[in-house]
């Protein structure tokens, strides 16, 4: 179960239909990259460095009449957790698990406010590359901490889909044997849509 000291996810009890058409959607998203890539078990040594990539295929969904951009994000088994981060162009994300182990593929939220203790600052790229898949360059990229420590962080099961204030330095881990899979919303960017963060979460408030 989540910390009920952590105020900056919450977990949305999103209508079945909704779910649904999220997961349907990722997977047709996932069609475009290889089965036997994503249905691999890892039995090798796991890379050192975990590796965040983006399935080119997108897709769109319309939740309580707003437009999302739904992107498909795969981590390959790693012996560490990714950069602790911020990301730029967005104050919260709305991410649903769509394989993800949720005793080894936990998320990870700063327990305090203490960001001296994460070590040093750096930023990350807006184009992360993955094989053949990148994110687009001019995407803003991302604030991270690459010498902070699992121990500065609060482990969050990642069992059901959840907002997240992505403002807060977090990450997450994949010690599975298997590829992990999210799928993750992202609003204001298509048909001229011009709505806050605070709109969203407005609307969705009885779910949270």
């Amino acid at each position: 179960m989540i910390d009920i000291n952590i105020t900056h996810i919450e977990y949305c009890n999103f209508p079945e239909h909704y779910t649904q058409e999220v997961f349907d959607l990722s997977k047709n998203c996932l069609n475009s990259v290889s089965e036997d890539f994503l249905d691999v078990e890892y039995s090798d040594e796991p890379l050192d460095d975990l590796i965040l990539g983006p399935i080119p295929k997108q897709a769109s969904i319309v939740i309580k009449d707003i437009h999302f951009e739904l992107h498909v994000f795969v981590s390959l088994p790693a012996k560490k957790m990714f950069d602790v981060h911020i990301d730029k162009g967005r104050h919260i994300g709305i991410n649903f698990p769509i394989q993800v182990d949720p005793d080894k593929g936990y998320l990870l939220v700063m327990k305090d406010d203490n960001y001296s203790a994460l070590g040093e600052q750096g930023e990350g790229p807006g184009n992360i590359a993955f094989g053949d898949f990148s994110i687009p360059k001019d995407s803003p990229g991302f604030t991270k901490w690459p010498n902070a420590k699992e121990e500065n962080m609060q482990k969050v099961c990642f069992d059901k889909p959840m907002m997240l204030n992505t403002k807060r330095p977090h990450s997450y881990v994949n010690y599975s044997n298997k590829p992990r899979i999210i799928a993750t919303l992202m609003h204001g960017k298509i048909q001229n849509t011009k709505i806050s963060d605070e709109e969203v979460r407005e609307k969705f408030k009885e779910w949270l």
